[in-house]
């Protein structure tokens, strides 16, 4: 039986960031900034890691604002807090896609990367997305086998805005 691949993806959690290494149930609210992509062909997680690491110190804490809210999903059946695209929020994202595509990781899908990026956080439960939110941080999020977890989760920059 072949080991099932690793996924992963960026993303900003809202609220209290969940511990590395503690397996989770679902995700919890929070802005994707890289979609999925699979861990292959020799590469390990700390790789993966490292570069994200190294893009997020590179990078200063940003303010998210909602600007609304929109039915997503493959049938249109989600509702999300659809979030500015500032500058700085897009240049993070296209400077994590690139790293990470420097690894050799390819993203079958292209779909809402690079310059079809769509900032949004899928509305669960009772979560309300206010405005002047600070991005001071990024996790690395892993999935396999059903099992999910927080990989790494990285300040962004010195903290300050």
């Amino acid at each position: 039986m072949e080991k099932e691949a690793l996924e992963l993806y960026v993303a900003h959690y809202f609220g209290d960031i969940p511990a590395e290494g503690k397996q989770l149930d679902a995700w919890p609210n929070h802005l994707t900034l890289v979609k999925p992509f699979r861990l292959m062909g020799g590469l390990v997680l700390q790789d993966v890691v490292a570069t994200v690491s190294s893009v997020g110190e590179a990078h200063a804490p940003l303010v998210l604002n909602p600007i609304g809210i929109e039915d997503m999903g493959p049938y249109d059946n989600e509702s999300a807090f659809k979030i500015e695209r500032t500058e700085a929020l897009h240049k993070l994202h296209l400077d994590l896609v690139h790293a990470i595509e420097g690894l050799g990781i390819s993203f079958t899908d292209r779909r809402w990367i690079l310059g079809d990026y769509n900032p949004h956080s899928t509305i669960k439960g009772d979560f309300e997305l206010r405005s002047n939110v600070v991005c001071d941080s990024m996790s690395l999020g892993a999935w396999s086998m059903g099992q999910r977890f927080v990989a790494k989760t990285v300040r962004l920059g010195d903290g300050t805005i």
